[in-house]
């Protein structure tokens, strides 16, 4: 079944070129009838309202270089594994990389049109930046890292030596080492360690709360400065963590904190700008 009809206008057949890919990551023709039917709605409705503002003095208003729109095109024949199944995608659609261009010109010349648009959003007053760092101190809080590393030895079945006996009993082996010498954890990671940050010494990064596992996360944040963890059991299997480095929350200054704000207001005001001009399109030209 192909996926455009040879009357359909260039942009239709590209938007769905564009929406098998953006939407599943994959060709046109590796798609199951559901996933087609989806990627054909979508680009249905992308395109009437592509049309629309294309229409507007806005829309009429853009130009586009030529390069930008060859650039676009060497990107997406980049998402192909060669030039040849890149043609065969095109042809699919009826589309050749002409005709390619030419949609993709469109696209751009919508985007210069929002982005028009989004300027009327205007800036944000001084008054609007203050009341929003006096009532979002919790959003604009820098919170607590810490740099951590840590020993695993997993738990595997497959492998005798990795059963939950096994593992727990070598984990013990290596927290009695730590026990008399502390300074030795990263010869101890080289040693034992069955993650691949053994490579890196155990190091885990600077962490914030909740980006690890659930139960080294409320370990390591429980430690203090240089101190070692008990056996901590998770879904991979025993670790003992290590925190490095403690580095307290901040509460950011009016100052340092006001430019941020003025950028999250400034497009804030854009989104409602181009939010009520689509509504107001869309409710002047109904179906």
């Amino acid at each position: 079944m192909r996926p455009a009809n040879p009357s359909n206008p260039t942009s239709l057949a590209y938007l769905l070129l564009k929406n098998s890919l953006k939407l599943y990551e994959k060709p046109w023709q590796q798609l199951s009838e559901e996933e087609k039917e989806s990627a054909r709605k979508e680009a249905a409705e992308d395109y009437r309202l592509q049309q629309l503002i294309l229409q507007t003095n806005e829309g009429a208003g853009v130009y586009i270089a030529p390069t930008i729109p060859a650039e676009a095109l060497g990107l997406i024949r980049q998402r192909f594994p060669d030039p040849e199944s890149f043609k065969q995608e095109l042809a699919a659609h009826g589309l050749n990389e002409e005709t390619l261009l030419h949609a993709i010109n469109e696209e751009l010349r919508v985007d210069g049109a929002l982005d028009i648009v989004a300027q009327k959003g205007g800036q944000p007053t001084e008054e609007e930046i203050v009341e929003f760092y006096k009532s979002n101190q919790d959003k604009l809080n820098i919170p607590e890292r810490r740099k951590a590393r840590h020993i695993l030895i997993t738990i595997n079945d497959d492998f005798p030596d990795n059963t939950r006996t096994k593992s727990r009993q070598r984990m013990e082996l290596v927290k009695k080492e730590l026990a008399t010498a502390p300074d030795k954890f990263e010869q101890l990671v080289q040693r034992y360690s069955e993650c691949p940050s053994a490579l890196r010494n155990g190091e885990l990064g600077d962490l914030e709360p909740g980006q690890s596992f659930a139960a080294l996360d409320k370990t390591l944040f429980a430690l203090k400065e240089n101190e070692t963890s008990e056996i901590i059991e998770s879904h991979l299997g025993f670790h003992i963590i290590r925190c490095d480095q403690i580095t307290p929350a901040i509460t950011p200054t009016y100052e340092k904190a006001s430019p941020r704000i003025r950028a999250l207001l400034t497009r804030k005001r854009q989104q409602q700008a181009q939010k009520a001009w689509l509504q107001e399109l869309t409710r002047q030209n109904p179906d």
